[in-house]
C-alpha cells in the first residue's frame, strides 16, 4: 500500500495522466454534442483524428 509520502512526490503519473487523458477526451465529447455547430464539426474531426492514431 501506498503512503501519502510516497503518492505526493510524483510517483504515481500514470494515474496522473490517465487522468489529463480522460478530462481532455470529456471536454472534446461534450464540445462535439453540445457546441456551436462549427466547433462541434471540429470536435468530431478531432475524434476521428485521435482513434486513428491509437
Amino acid at each position: 500500500m501506498k503512503t501519502a509520502e510516497q503518492g505526493a512526490d510524483g510517483s504515481d503519473r500514470a494515474g496522473t495522466v490517465l487522468g489529463a487523458q480522460l478530462a481532455i477526451l470529456g471536454v472534446v465529447l461534450v464540445t462535439a454534442q453540445y457546441a456551436p455547430c462549427e466547433n462541434s464539426d471540429r470536435a468530431f474531426r478531432l475524434l476521428d483524428w485521435m482513434t486513428s492514431n491509437s
